[in-house]
């Protein structure tokens, strides 16, 4: 509580020696609105939060601010964006700065070997499709198409997606997909009885 009482003494102190409002719109009404802009932030020593004792260190750092409100803060920093962006983009009109080339790089899928071309900051990338980077995050092995028309022709499908560690859904939306036809609801139990 103390430090408390101390750090908003010394904030008081360095308003006041500030001129005690914003220099931009003349708010005076909260201390907590009120905060210190470096207007060479290159030679900025420490940010001012009132914790130094020092007063006279505390001095120094507040001859390089500038004291404004929170709103006058913002659109300050907002304004140097600006002039920073425009700026730079004068510069690249001018031929001063290089133009950013988009990288490519030839690669080929890890899953499906099919070779694409990889454009941008993100890359390198894996994979040449969404569907082949969706099917390699897919936590099991799927037989492929006849292997799995096999499989479905000499067991029940619930043995079957036991195996693969998939749900009846997973099992029967895959075969749908693939076109691969499953055996009516039933028929393992009627072929049991028959035998």
């Amino acid at each position: 509580m103390a430090s408390q009482l101390r750090h908003a003494a010394n904030k008081k102190r360095a308003v006041e020696y500030k001129g005690g409002k914003c220099q931009v719109c003349g708010y005076n009404k909260s201390l907590a609105a009120l905060s210190f802009h470096h207007r060479d932030p290159s030679k900025k020593d420490f940010n001012f939060n009132g914790r130094l004792a020092n007063w006279d260190k505390n001095r120094e750092e507040l001859d390089k601010c500038d004291l404004l409100c929170a709103n006058c803060h913002c659109e300050e920093h907002e304004r140097l964006r600006a002039v920073g962006r425009s700026e730079r983009y004068a510069e690249v009109q001018a031929g001063l700065l290089p133009k950013k080339e988009a990288k490519r790089s030839e690669l080929a899928c890890a899953l499906c070997g099919k070779p694409f071309t990889s454009v941008g900051e993100a890359g390198p990338f894996t994979y040449c499709s969404k569907e082949c980077a969706d099917e390699s995050r897919r936590k099991i092995v799927w037989p492929d198409d006849e292997a799995l028309r096999k499989m479905l022709d000499e067991k029940p499908a619930d043995t079957i997606r036991k195996e693969l560690g998939v749900s009846h859904k997973t099992l029967r939306d895959r075969c749908k997909r693939r076109g691969i036809e499953t055996k009516p609801r039933g028929f393992w139990k009627r072929k049991k009885s028959e035998a």
